[in-house]
């Protein structure tokens, strides 16, 4: 797992950074001084952001503090957990108001990070825990695909937004009709939006080639229609609607935000949330 480490303090930044890459399961520890320059880093480094899954904030610090800085860091990274590290045992009402996963009282012990994480890997979803064997997909918040702890990159976003759409449809075979009418709602359907569509298919398969997938059996094509095989994915919204406890945990309300004709899923899924 990759981690965010943010304290104003440089010793204790230090020893926490100690800590933090000495403990076998974390891969990379992102270290920053201050909220300003750690939300300018977040937004101008989407990849490696993307696959940050805890942030380890102080929240004491001088400007803009650790309880603002979570705070966005959850509008801009839903799924990245918030474990605060602070000197002022005062703080733990604001930081269970904010549904901080976590809260450590400095000094940030090796025991009372390790206790932390043990806890954050039990209450992982799966899709999180297996995400070496299978494509990733991340439906709550923004449409997301990762495959070994990594972004696909597509050739063209609407290749992407192809394959939000066949998760979408959970496996059911939609017509090269229908994709045109949905991705391409102000456009008349004939045989040049056809082209596009049928160049979609091919950037798409040839994406998910490129970092090692077989497409072939990621992707079922027949005469005219294209479905994606669920049984080689994991994803978020599929382990919902399954029930999985931590990804019901996981929704925030956001569904495949960036596409338009995904809002009416919501609806939906409080539906399933409040069953």
């Amino acid at each position: 797992m990759n981690v965010l480490a943010v304290d104003d303090e440089s010793i204790s930044l230090e020893c926490l950074k100690i800590v933090l890459n000495e403990m076998s399961e974390i891969n990379k520890v992102y270290s920053f001084s201050d909220a300003d320059s750690t939300l300018k880093w977040i937004k101008d480094s989407t990849e490696e952001a993307n696959n940050i899954n805890i942030a380890f904030l102080d929240i004491e610090m001088w400007g803009k503090n650790g309880l603002f800085l979570a705070s966005e860091i959850r509008k801009l990274l839903p799924n990245c957990k918030i474990i605060f590290v602070t000197c002022n045992p005062k703080y733990a009402v604001d930081a269970f108001q904010m549904h901080a996963n976590g809260y450590i009282v400095k000094p940030a012990t090796a025991q009372s990070i390790r206790k932390e994480l043990d806890f954050f890997k039990k209450d992982m979803p799966a899709q999180e825990k297996n995400h070496d064997e299978k494509l990733r997909l991340q439906c709550f918040g923004n449409f997301e695909v990762f495959y070994k702890g990594h972004n696909v990159k597509f050739g063209l976003s609407k290749s992407k937004e192809l394959l939000a759409y066949l998760v979408h449809k959970k496996g059911s075979s939609c017509s090269t009709s229908e994709i045109a009418s949905v991705l391409f709602e102000n456009r008349t359907d004939n045989e040049s939006l056809q082209s596009q569509v049928r160049n979609m298919i091919s950037n798409l398969k040839k994406s998910l080639e490129a970092v090692g997938l077989d497409s072939n059996k990621l992707i079922i094509k027949t005469r005219g229609y294209i479905a994606i095989n669920t049984d080689e994915i994991i994803c978020d919204y599929y382990d919902f609607l399954n029930g999985d406890p931590a990804s019901i945990n996981y929704y925030n309300g956001e569904y495949m935000s960036q596409y338009s004709w995904s809002e009416f899923t919501i609806g939906y899924l409080e539906r399933q949330l409040n069953r």
